[in-house]
């Protein structure tokens, strides 16, 4: 984190690749690295990471955010149809059901 803060984004990625095996708390490292690559700019990296996380939790609406960050998704089409993919891949899931009502207009019915 200290590297991190310092604004050496590159060294703190290096830092926990390299210790990844002594930390513990996976969940937090896949985070990190998720956050770091975006800030790189590594946003195939950053996508493999969150998808990753969604696999782990498919409720956390932050990770669905960050990927579509990662993507670089912007037309309201391509984001509806990958949320129409996440809710086949996790179809018990809540989360990718509800928030394509973020970006979807028009009228139902």
């Amino acid at each position: 984190m200290v590297i991190e803060e310092s604004g050496a984004f590159a060294e703190a990625v290096a830092h926990l690749e390299q210790y990844s095996d002594q930390i513990y708390d996976k969940l937090t490292l896949l985070e990190t690295k998720g956050k770091l690559y975006l800030q790189l700019k590594q946003f195939d990296k950053a996508e493999k990471v969150y998808h990753e996380l969604l696999k782990r939790n498919q409720e956390n609406t932050l990770y669905y955010f960050k990927l579509l960050e990662a993507k670089q998704l912007t037309d309201v089409d391509q984001i509806l149809e990958l949320f129409k993919k996440f809710q086949e891949e996790f179809p018990r899931a809540l989360a990718p059901q509800r928030l394509p009502l973020n970006y979807a207009t028009g009228t139902y019915g």
